[in-house]
C-alpha cells in the first residue's frame, strides 16, 4: 500500500501496490515505476510504503 500526502499531511491518494502471501510477493520494476509516476502527478509532498498483512 502506497499512501501519497500532501503538505498538511492529508491523504490524498492510497494505492496497492501488490498482494502477495504471508511469505512471498512478486513485483515487477513497472510496476512501481508506475506507481510513482501516479503518485508525482497527484502533486505528493509525502510518499508513505507500508506492508500490511
Amino acid at each position: 500500500m502506497v499512501l501519497a500526502l500532501n503538505t498538511k499531511n492529508d491523504i490524498i491518494a492510497r494505492n496497492e501496490i501488490f498482494c502477495g502471501s504471508l511469505d512471498a510477493s512478486i513485483v515487477h520494476p513497472r510496476d512501481i515505476k508506475t506507481l510513482l509516476k501516479k503518485t508525482l502527478l497527484n502533486y505528493s509532498f509525502h510518499i508513505e510504503y507500508m506492508y500490511l498483512m
